[in-house]
């Protein structure tokens, strides 16, 4: 398979580093400000080439982590370098000329042509004069080749569709030459023939051209076929394993990080996974991990939350609520817990809409 990448326009990128690309994820943790915390104590050290998936459930952390690889958020503590220098150190511009980040989803609504919309990721790369635009088209017509977008490259982008609009999210990417690559579940709206084709590509791309290419993928069968490595997260944002799939990826793993029974078979020398039920307990309800004091104290923070709203809505202090709530000024009782005012206005407190006066019946 041949690609429009050199393998010496990716070297460019790291000069001064012997080797290939790499990134060491050092005690990296990331909580949002509410204090609810996604990434606990990740350890990963990834050295290319290669094709590196990252799996897990939903909500364990994997999208944020490479946001924070990318930098494109902050962790709060611990440290990411990638080739010996620590991301937090680069400027945004260092940064995109080491790794090219393709998310989930775009929100791109760009009105002009396929062909200029993955151009854009020439942007690092723009040579001046006539030999520089044709070296970056001559580039981005064999990527677009290789995504089988030729036949789009003179439509409109937003004419596309969810599977379309991904393959350019994907060539952008790609026509970036950077030595690392992350894609964060580069299939998800793909069909099956281009899911397969996709991870071929990148495990080619990768293995060809030196680089490291990371990504996010929620089938295990595909991810278990076409990477060199992977990364299992778990609850609760959680390293679970790392290493190869024909050694990680086993039944015992799958139930305790997905809650589902499989089973685990080789074919081809790659391990084929066959799912089986989600565990059950005695009533018939998928099992829920028992709630952790760190969680309990968020969810009781909510509930004392939600009742100080329901204090302020109805003008009520702490001693109101109980015996006193419901009574108006004057000490009577009065319906549904609203005062005298609020129930003319209606139950949300809204006033009723009064009819518009007639100028020519004078009233």
């Amino acid at each position: 398979m041949a690609f429009s990448i050199n393998r010496e326009s990716v070297e460019k990128e790291i000069a001064g580093w012997s080797g290939p690309p790499q990134i060491d994820i050092e005690d990296v943790e990331f909580s949002y400000r509410s204090g609810h915390t996604i990434l606990r104590d990740v350890n990963i050290h990834l050295k290319g080439p290669g094709l590196v998936s990252i799996l897990g459930p939903n909500g364990v952390g994997k999208s944020t982590l490479v946001k924070c690889v990318n930098h494109l958020i902050k962790p709060s503590s611990g440290t990411i370098k990638i080739n010996g220098v620590d991301v937090s150190s680069m400027s945004r511009k260092e940064i995109s000329k080491l790794v090219a980040f393709v998310p989930a989803s775009s929100n791109d609504v760009f009105s002009m042509p396929v062909l200029d919309a993955v151009m854009v990721g020439r942007y690092n790369k723009a040579k001046m004069g006539r030999a520089g635009i044709k070296e970056d088209l001559a580039k981005v017509s064999k990527v677009l080749e290789m995504l089988d977008l030729s036949d789009l490259a003179m439509r409109g982008y937003n004419q596309l569709s969810a599977g379309q609009h991904q393959k350019v999210s994907i060539a952008r990417g790609i026509v970036q030459e950077t030595p690392i690559l992350i894609l964060d579940e580069p299939t998800s709206n793909l069909d099956v023939k281009h899911q397969v084709y996709i991870s071929q590509l990148m495990r080619a791309l990768a293995e060809e051209t030196n680089m490291l290419i990371i990504t996010i993928f929620h089938d295990l069968n595909i991810a278990a076929k076409y990477s060199n490595e992977v990364i299992v997260l778990a609850k609760p944002g959680v390293v679970y394993a790392t290493g190869k799939p024909s050694e990680i990826l086993t039944p015992k793993l799958i139930r305790e990080v997905y809650g589902i029974d499989s089973r685990v078979e080789t074919e081809d020398g790659y391990p084929y996974v066959v799912l089986q039920s989600t565990i059950y307990d005695d009533d018939g309800v998928p099992e829920e991990e028992p709630m952790t004091e760190e969680e309990r104290a968020e969810l009781e923070l909510k509930e004392e939350r939600l009742k100080r709203g329901y204090r302020w809505r109805y003008h009520e202090s702490e001693d109101d609520v109980g015996d006193h709530a419901g009574r108006d000024h004057s000490g009577g009782r009065h319906s549904g817990g609203l005062r005298p005012h609020q129930r003319r206005r209606g139950r949300e407190g809204r006033r009723p809409r009064l009819a518009r006066r007639d100028p020519d019946r004078g009233g």
